[in-house]
């Protein structure tokens, strides 16, 4: 009895929790519920659209530029000595008139060779006088005595004039000495030849200088120009350049300064091609007349402005707003089916707000300003915001 207890538990009762697993799991398979199988649905992608519209437009080229000086010069002594005085307004910003003395030296020395020369002068003027008197007397002497000098040099020199010309020679180097003596006297002043504005300072009260000494550096203030660099397919848009570079049409330049948040703007004049490139861009040269005249916007040297350059126009042409024109070139549309098209236009502008294109759009077109992940032709699209009307006012004016 024992043995058959024991082979029981050791055999049957695994089997009976087998079967009894097998036909609850069976149970629950059969009580489960059954799935619906439904249909999937396309995405519906929701774009906003606006349509392109046909104008003429005056292209405009937006670029950086540097101010830099018309005229820039080195202000020398031309004389040595001390420097005595210089003008109130010589430092760094100072704007000095024309004619302004700019600094002085010491007058003694040359005050003293002035008079030195014209003694000179004097004396060798007297000794022209005396020699001229001496060829007349020798003249009349020989008329008296009825000599008859053959042509040669004793007859010249029996008539004294190698000796009047040679005196006459010597007053004439006088002559010189006197006026190198002015000029150097003149020179221990220097005057500015325009109005100009201090960029640097060499010198103070008590220097001294030796002759050419440089003493500052100043700039006109008449005019300054600006250098700005623009891509070389730009220049296409420009006005005709002629032989020596410059531009046929000098059209007005809008040169803006940062003023506070803001930019004060002014103008200037498209003024010549430059004649290098500064990396792979053409450079351009604009002229400012007056730049710091203006209060509200003085320009100033050295600083870095915005330019805007009126070019040609271009006409009939489609514009679009430039968040509607795609990296690869392309634009997206929307069917009237309401699914996705997409074109590659041909652009012959681009502004910072617009994209102008000459074949490829119409005025029945609606582009999509949406930007998609993922564009697939024939995809389908939801309008949700068709400025269809709207568009042409809001950007005519860019």
């Amino acid at each position: 009895m024992k043995k058959i207890v024991g082979w029981t538990g050791r055999y049957l009762l695994p089997l009976f929790l087998l079967l009894g697993a097998f036909y609850g799991s069976r149970r629950l398979i059969a009580s489960r519920p059954e799935a619906v199988r439904q249909q999937a649905q396309d995405r519906v992608v929701p774009v906003e659209v606006v349509a392109p519209f046909q104008t003429n437009h005056t292209i405009q080229i937006e670029a950086m530029g540097q101010v830099v000086p018309a005229s820039r010069v080195e202000v020398r002594f031309q004389v040595g000595g001390l420097v005595v005085e210089t003008h109130e307004d010589f430092e760094v910003g100072g704007r000095i008139p024309a004619g302004t003395v700019l600094a002085k030296l010491e007058r003694d020395d040359y005050e003293a060779a002035l008079v030195e020369a014209e003694s000179t002068y004097a004396e060798r003027s007297l000794a022209e006088a005396l020699e001229r008197q001496r060829q007349a007397i020798a003249k009349e002497e020989l008329r008296q005595e009825g000599a008859d000098l053959a042509e040669g040099p004793g007859r010249d020199i029996a008539m004294r004039i190698p000796q009047v010309e040679a005196a006459r020679r010597s007053r004439a180097a006088a002559a010189a000495g006197v006026e190198r003596a002015r000029r150097d006297l003149d020179r221990t002043a220097v005057r500015l030849p325009f109005d100009a504005v201090v960029l640097r300072k060499a010198i103070d009260e008590g220097s001294v200088l030796g002759p050419n000494a440089m003493i500052g550096e100043v700039a006109a203030v008449n005019r300054f120009h600006v250098e700005a660099v623009v891509p070389p397919q730009s220049l296409a848009w420009l006005p005709e350049l002629d032989r020596d570079g410059r531009f046929a049409e000098r059209p007005d330049v809008d040169v803006g300064m940062a003023k506070g948040p803001d930019t004060a703007w002014r103008s200037g004049y498209l003024s010549r091609l430059v004649g290098d490139m500064r990396g792979s861009m053409a450079r351009l040269l604009i002229v400012v007349e007056n730049p710091l005249d203006a209060t509200e916007a003085p320009l100033l040297l050295d600083s870095h402005v915005k330019l805007r350059i009126p070019g040609k126009e271009i006409r009939d042409v489609w514009a679009i707003p430039r968040r509607a024109f795609r990296d690869d070139g392309s634009v997206l549309l929307a069917t009237a089916e309401n699914t996705l098209a997409i074109v590659e236009p041909e652009v012959v502008w681009k502004s910072r707000d617009m994209v102008y294109v000459s074949d490829g759009l119409t005025s029945d077109d609606r582009v999509i300003t949406t930007t998609l992940a993922a564009a697939v032709p024939d995809m389908a699209i939801e309008v949700v915001d068709d400025d269809h009307a709207e568009v042409e006012e809001d950007y005519a004016d860019r």
